[in-house]
């Protein structure tokens, strides 16, 4: 049997491949992660015939809407928050545990426990000889004053993945932003480390999906688009972004195939930007990124291939 481990709302990729898992006619059951916190009986159910489970596909765990009707009402209490946050995930992670995945096939096994942080990832590329942006870990007036002393642009973003938080009813998300010498005047004297970049004169942005030892790439003209420049995730809803199918050098796939290796993931979402001088310059990984994305406006058809690869390993066990 197949286990399926998601999330039960804002995941069409899962449904898709679905889709495609009922034409096989493979037998599989779907977890969400929701499942697990407020039906647990069907995880014990699991539990109990674990032997018959062959290969379990980590796709997600829990939707933010999900979270946050678990959450407190009063959502000012951020301190309570992340304490219920740490509390939920423990008991999830605690009990896909369970079904003894260390002996089964499982593809991305190390999502439960990887811990998105941007510093290891990028370390982790420099390793393998990938270009990546210059960083700095900036927590003082000072030091950040330095550096605008050199005369170069720059960015900043979370030293963690991206993250929405919820105020008074009203959804706040991470991004990357511009920070220039003016933004001086609205810092104290030492604050909460961030990650600091050489802002990129980008020519487009890239995504590529890894699956099966291919890479699926798409280029995102985002550049085009005052709105979209710095970061394509402020999506223009009016007037997207114009994609299309692409492919990165041969060495650079390597190098990437390498990296996720070493991470130990079999799939994963790759940012990439191609610069006005020519180089192409990792900026992070997304070891559960959507890859609808990058499928349906470049014609990949992966919700098909990650269905076939699922069956693959299935026939194989």
């Amino acid at each position: 049997m197949l286990i399926i481990i998601s999330q039960d709302s804002s995941e069409v990729t899962t449904n898709e491949v679905i889709d495609w898992l009922n034409f096989y006619n493979v037998n599989f059951r779907r977890i969400n992660g929701i499942d697990i916190v407020l039906r647990n009986f069907m995880l014990q159910e699991m539990i109990q015939n674990s032997n018959d489970i062959n290969v379990i596909w980590c796709r997600r765990t829990l939707s933010y809407e999900n979270l946050n009707k678990l959450l407190l009402n009063d959502r000012n209490h951020f301190d309570i928050d992340n304490y219920f946050k740490k509390e939920i995930f423990t008991l999830i992670f605690y009990s896909l545990a369970q079904l003894k995945i260390n002996s089964k096939t499982v593809i991305n096994k190390n999502y439960f426990l990887f811990q998105e942080n941007k510093l290891e990832v990028l370390s982790a590329a420099r390793n393998v000889n990938i270009d990546i942006p210059d960083s700095y870990i900036v927590s003082s007036k000072k030091y950040l004053s330095e550096l605008f002393q050199t005369g170069k642009e720059f960015i900043t973003k979370g030293i963690s993945g991206a993250e929405t938080i919820c105020i008074n009813n009203e959804y706040f998300s991470s991004y990357t932003v511009d920070i220039n010498v003016d933004d001086l005047n609205f810092v104290s004297g030492t604050f909460v480390p961030c990650l600091v970049q050489e802002k990129l004169d980008k020519l487009y942005e890239i995504r590529s999906f890894y699956l099966n030892m291919q890479f699926y790439s798409m280029v995102i003209f985002s550049q085009q688009d005052e709105q979209t420049k710095l970061d394509f995730r402020v999506y223009n809803l009016k007037k997207m972004n114009r994609v299309v199918p692409y492919k990165i050098p041969k060495d650079l796939e390597f190098k990437l195939a390498k990296l996720l290796k070493k991470l130990k993931f079999e799939t994963a979402s790759i940012d990439l930007i191609k610069t006005k001088d020519n180089r192409y310059v990792f900026l992070e990984i997304n070891p559960d990124g959507q890859f609808g994305m990058v499928s349906k406006p470049c014609n990949y058809f992966l919700e098909k291939k990650m269905a076939q690869y699922l069956t693959e390993k299935m026939n194989n066990q």
